[in-house]
């Protein structure tokens, strides 16, 4: 009885490790690509300002549309 259950037990483990780890890279891999997309979408912006001079208010709004149209990684 004894077998049967720490084997019914690392089964259990086995199965869970086996679905969790997996889960766990695609989020960090999403993660990394947030990241990624955000640091290149304010580099844009930063550089548009650096070129210009200027902060406008339209170029504001749409630096941060541009953030949030990129949640689909979220």
């Amino acid at each position: 009885m004894s077998d049967t259950f720490i084997t019914i037990i690392a089964i259990g483990l086995a199965a869970i490790l086996m679905f969790v780890f997996p889960v766990m890279a695609m989020a960090d891999r999403v993660d990394q690509v947030s990241q990624t997309e955000v640091e290149t979408i304010t580099s844009e912006f930063i550089n548009g300002i650096k070129s210009t001079g200027k902060l406008t208010n339209e170029k504001y709004n749409e630096f941060i549309g541009d953030l949030t149209s990129n949640r689909k990684y979220l």
